[in-house]
């Protein structure tokens, strides 16, 4: 009875650990994002929730609604710009599948150092020639997931 005692006290343990590092590893990851200013004029469509950056990388998160006009087919335009107002980066959001009355978050992230503000819009159509020279800007994800990732492995084979 006492093995089993001792393996269970184990488990508990290695459950309150794991919780306790995803614990750590989130406040680590969000307590360096610092808010950027979203410049221009934003459309009624698109709610901005967050407009973070680091000094390496960043993040802008919001909700889009097909509220009054048909929005399918056109783009959210994301640029980020330094402090010196240069441009740094430009993204496109391809809208498609919102249904009238319908919200769907977007997300864009960027690896970009001295990102100091961005603006938003919606455009017709996008220009091929600017997305490619800012392609290796811009990423599919945040980084938190490679960030975890890494640890995750680390701990298993150094720990």
């Amino acid at each position: 009875m006492s093995q089993i005692k001792k393996i269970l006290k184990y488990v508990i343990l290695l459950v309150a650990l794991y919780f306790f590092s995803k614990f750590l590893i989130y406040i680590g990851l969000n307590a360096t994002y610092k808010d950027i200013k979203v410049e221009g004029d934003v459309p009624d469509e698109i709610q901005v929730e967050y407009a973070q950056a680091t000094k390496v990388n960043g993040r802008i998160l919001g909700k889009i609604s097909n509220d009054e006009e048909d929005i399918n087919g056109k783009y959210i335009k994301a640029d980020i710009y330094n402090s010196k107002n240069e441009l740094l980066g430009t993204k496109y959001l391809e809208l498609s599948e919102i249904n009238k009355n319908e919200t769907k978050k977007f997300a864009v992230f960027f690896k970009k150092e001295s990102v100091d503000h961005c603006e938003i819009s919606i455009v017709d159509k996008k220009d091929e020639n600017t997305e490619k020279l800012f392609e290796g800007i811009f990423l599919s994800e945040d980084l938190k997931t490679h960030i975890i990732i890494a640890t995750l492995i680390y701990a298993i084979f150094f720990v």
